[in-house]
């Protein structure tokens, strides 16, 4: 598995829709529980904030943060959003792509249960099989971003299959 070369994925090389509807999440620490939210400013943001402290110390450079590592290369809105990625002071490195590199890292392929157990031997199989024979074809693997990704593994048979990132 090999992140696509610069300029050959649609997907990954547009810097608008791809990034806004990005399924990214992280555990809210400060919620005091296991809560995993969206991993997005506004959902980080609340008192005391100990996660977004760990990024940077201003909630301008948090927001930069986020986006850079969500796969964003501008930061704000309107006409003339600010470059986050670049060599000049205060950027973030340039990437070769918007998602990280896979390499040394061994995906791990889930299809729906197809094993010929024997109910005998294997109690509680057939059930499972069952109830899992619909079960999406998902590829999971790490990456040098720091991200766990999921993947639609269906053949590319229409609009949002075969290596859709599913979630992050």
């Amino acid at each position: 598995l090999a992140t696509p070369a610069p300029g050959t994925s649609p997907l990954l090389d547009s810097n608008n829709t791809w990034f806004a509807n990005r399924r990214i999440v992280t555990r809210n620490t400060d919620a005091g529980t296991f809560t995993v939210v969206p991993f997005r400013y506004a959902s980080l943001s609340g008192a005391p904030a100990t996660q977004l402290n760990t990024l940077a110390a201003t909630a301008t450079r948090q927001q930069m943060v986020i986006s850079y590592l969500r796969g964003g290369s501008t930061y704000g809105a309107g006409p003339t959003p600010q470059v986050i990625e670049g060599t000049g002071v205060g950027q973030f490195r340039v990437r070769k792509g918007k998602l990280g590199d896979i390499s040394d890292s061994k995906p791990l392929v889930v299809v729906p249960p197809m094993a010929p157990f024997v109910e005998a031997n294997d109690y509680g199989y057939a059930a499972f099989k069952t109830a899992h024979a619909a079960r999406d074809l998902r590829v999971y693997v790490g990456a040098n971003d720091g991200m766990f990704h999921v993947f639609d593994g269906r053949d590319n048979t229409g609009p949002n299959t075969g290596g859709t990132e599913v979630w992050a």
